[in-house]
């Protein structure tokens, strides 16, 4: 593999190339309609919650469950961000030091999800008792099922489970971060092997966590379903999106004038690949899932698809098979279009909706009083999930501009700088 010569380096790294526009009122735009949504989605939750209306008890289910699914779907990206850091630790990518620090910033969100979990996983167990989990439900308790599942599925195991998933990965990402940063100002080239050993170890714990975090705040919204498969799928589904996300940041770096001559179309190439690798993937568990508990036909596991495909839901399933995957995995076959910015941005966005649109898939059919689901869409539904989001965007948006946009002392750095792709 070629490397640029110091003389190249030493001009693409200098200047504005390497920092970031200032975007204040972009920032602050997005954190503070993140937070009227937010706002807005929580109020309904709360005043409807002990009402006697159907339709308002109805619309708070649904408020509380878009405000979980935003929550949900940011959690997903940052976790993204914090495996794929592990990895190009771990594997030593030479080719990736230019694009890590994206990846860097979108973990550095973590202690900020933190705070969004608050409403509907620490708070459920206080003010919407069975109304998100509905194991939470005193009335469950006599459920033969929930008995045999009770030394698990209770309030305090439930919330020590929440606390050390929160600790493991808001430490893992931080001191990588840390770790990366000090680099920066030190130039220290064995903060890499540090890192590097720190990755190993995280990448197992990371997986256990993560997997049974799943379990705890998705699956167990219908307590009486399992599936073996549940945390794998939960990792293949935002694995892409994490991609995606740190794609459309690199696009929009590059059209404000900066990493020129540093991120390439090899670079994107790279990205694209992993895309499509992990789009595959995502299908291959999806497909994998749904004929294993087709073929069991077992009634507590095909109870969770029947009600996926009743109603207007049966269409929402198809249009997440051909969304989330045929789709993009026809366009992301094509190299030339792999290698190609605009075409990967939007590819990038598309994937990043349909990955909303899955998380809305495992969410919002559990919000329903008694048998009545209401609407597949309403306006709260948009607002709650728009929350969450929009305020972890906000948020990076700002911390993009507060450091160098690259490792600027990472030894992989002239390995990156000359990377191009043979196959």
């Amino acid at each position: 593999m070629s490397h640029a010569s110091s003389a190249d380096a030493k001009a693409l790294l200098s200047g504005d190339n390497i920092a970031a526009p200032k975007a204040s009122s972009l920032w602050m735009g997005l954190l503070g309609v993140g937070l009227i949504c937010s706002a807005i989605a929580l109020f309904v939750a709360f005043t409807g919650l002990n009402s006697d209306d159907h339709a308002a008890k109805l619309l708070s289910k649904h408020a509380l469950s878009a405000f979980h699914i935003g929550f949900i779907v940011t959690l997903g990206l940052a976790l993204g961000g914090l495996i794929f850091v592990m990895i190009l630790h771990q594997v030593g990518a030479g080719w990736s030091a230019l694009i890590r620090r994206q990846l860097e910033h979108i973990m550095a969100s973590l202690p900020w999800v933190l705070l969004l979990s608050i409403p509907t996983i620490f708070f459920a167990t206080i003010f919407f008792e069975g109304e998100l989990f509905h194991w939470m439900d005193p009335h469950a308790h006599d459920d033969p099922i929930y008995q045999a599942k009770s030394a698990f599925l209770n309030v305090n195991f439930f919330l020590l489970r929440s606390v050390i998933y929160f600790v493991v990965w808001i430490g893992l990402s931080t001191t990588l971060y840390r770790q990366s940063l000090k680099q920066d100002a030190t130039g220290d080239r064995w903060i890499s092997a540090k890192s590097r050993k720190l990755s190993a170890i995280g990448i197992v714990i990371f997986s256990l966590t993560t997997a049974f975090a799943a379990f705890d705040w998705l699956m167990a919204l219908d307590y009486h379903w399992f599936s073996t498969m549940f945390g794998v799928y939960f990792f293949a589904g935002f694995a892409a999106p994490a991609l995606c996300l740190l794609t459309l940041v690199l696009v929009v770096l590059r059209r404000r004038g900066r990493l020129n001559g540093l991120v390439t179309d090899e670079h994107f190439h790279d990205l694209g690949k992993l895309m499509f690798a992990f789009t595959v993937f995502w299908g291959y568990i999806g497909f994998s899932q749904y004929f294993l508990i087709w073929y069991a036909n077992i009634p507590e596991e095909t109870s969770w698809f029947i009600r996926r495909k009743t109603g207007d839901w049966e269409l929402f399933s198809a249009a997440l098979v051909w969304g989330r995957f045929v789709i993009p995995f026809v366009l992301l076959m094509n190299r030339a279009l792999r290698k190609n910015p605009a075409v990967l941005s939007f590819v990038s966005v598309w994937l990043l909706v349909f990955f909303i649109a899955d998380i809305y898939y495992v969410v919002r059919p559990e919000a329903r009083v008694g048998q009545d689901g209401g609407a597949l869409f309403t306006w709260v539904d948009f607002v709650g999930i728009a929350g969450p989001i929009l305020i972890c965007l906000g948020l990076l948006v700002r911390r993009i501009g507060s450091t160098p946009l690259i490792p600027i002392n990472d030894p992989r750095l002239p390995e990156s700088l000359g990377h191009k792709n043979h196959i």
